[in-house]
């Protein structure tokens, strides 16, 4: 007999958008039948709104129920109202939650024992990316759903010592899947060309490229202040950064008022990723905090020079790529630096064959999901 699996989101963008789409296509549908609720898409966001159309396409039912990222006591409550009814109506065997806000309210329903199994995914605790002021509550929150977790399942040994470290969970509930993504396939000359005609960029430009939500802790403002010194020795650079969100404007008007405008290109969302990454020439990622970053696994797998910044999530991945470049977190400096080295030398990228082959079968890492799921429910 099939488990019945609830996968609860609330959110439909970036890396937790390309889990969940990979658990949808990959999970072993012999064994486990799979829904998808998640939160309606935001207007405006192009790379929000077809996500129910994208599991349709691979024969996963979704369901609509509104969550809000920031905390709100009334439209939390309705929220809880829904998924509580929600998950009672459909007799789920198994829900995992991911995202901060999903994992409180998922904990909070399957707290009984009636309940079915609930595990939680961070992606990144809330209390890590918040301001000083929100940190302390988004910690008393984790805390306080600490109290009714199953298993806690995160994608890297950093998550893990940062829930141990804060007593969100018993360390036997605890397990490290990492990351997986499908190795790219291999691109032409032309499809290079196409991409970067379709960009704006000249054929001769040497392109670095970024790639995530436009949000604060992703460090995009540090990335184009340190273009802005590269570009008056190397004319000839161009900085792609590649996503959609709130801080759009910001970063639009920064390299407007630095005069690198018509050098730092805005793609938006793009599905193309290896696409894109193909067309470029280095990838560079200033984020003041991640897990287990799928962009860092998408560079590498499409075996990019890699720069990035020195915090835990990436340095645990980095570590195993030979040639990527670490700078500290906010360090313009630094960057810049290593702009220019890669300018100055064109230092080349980890071979593949050097990488653990594990990152790059998705199959395996589900399979051990796929464990932990019916370990839940024995």
């Amino acid at each position: 007999m099939k488990l019945r699996l609830a996968i609860v989101s609330e959110t439909t963008i970036g890396g937790v958008r390309k889990h969940v789409v990979s658990v949808s296509r990959f999970l072993n549908r012999e064994r486990f039948e799979v829904t998808v609720i998640t939160p309606e898409a935001r207007r405006g966001y192009c790379g929000e709104v077809d996500l129910q159309d994208e599991l349709r396409e691979n024969g996963v039912p979704s369901i609509v129920v509104p969550m809000v990222r920031n905390p709100s006591l009334w439209k939390d409550a309705g929220s809880f109202r829904r998924l509580r009814k929600l998950l009672a109506r459909r007799n789920f065997d198994v829900v995992h939650a991911h995202g901060s806000k999903a994992g409180f309210l998922a904990r909070f329903i399957c707290r009984s024992k009636e309940s079915p199994a609930c595990l939680y995914s961070p992606h990144v605790f809330a209390f890590q990316r918040a301001g000083p002021r929100k940190a302390g509550l988004y910690l008393k929150g984790e805390q306080i759903a600490s109290r009714w977790n199953s298993r806690f399942v995160v994608n890297s040994e950093y998550e893990k010592e940062i829930a141990l470290r804060h007593k969100l969970v018993e360390p036997e509930k605890l397990f490290v899947v990492p990351n997986a993504i499908e190795l790219p396939p291999k691109m032409t000359w032309n499809n290079r060309t196409r991409i970067r005609e379709s960009i704006g960029a000249p054929p001769d430009a040497v392109v670095f490229v970024t790639i995530g939500r436009l949000v604060t802790y992703k460090g995009h403002e540090t990335l184009i202040r340190a273009f802005a010194d590269v570009i008056t020795e190397f004319p000839e650079a161009e900085l792609w950064i590649v996503g959609e969100g709130e801080e759009e404007k910001n970063l639009r008007r920064l390299a407007a008022n630095l005069h690198i405008a018509s050098s730092v290109r805005f793609p938006g969302y793009r599905k193309d990723v290896f696409e894109i990454l193909d067309a470029a020439d280095c990838f560079v990622l200033a984020s003041q905090i991640e897990g287990s970053p799928y962009t860092v696994l998408e560079a590498l797998g499409a075996e990019k020079p890699v720069i990035a910044t020195s915090v835990p999530g990436i340095i645990e991945m980095l570590s195993e790529a030979d040639q990527a470049r670490l700078v500290k977190w906010n360090d313009r400096n630094g960057l810049a630096s290593k702009m220019r080295e890669f300018l100055d030398a064109r230092f080349p990228a980890t071979s593949r064959s050097k990488l653990p082959q594990q990152w790059f079968d998705v199959r395996a890492q589900l399979s051990r999901l796929e464990e932990i799921y019916e370990e839940a429910v024995t």
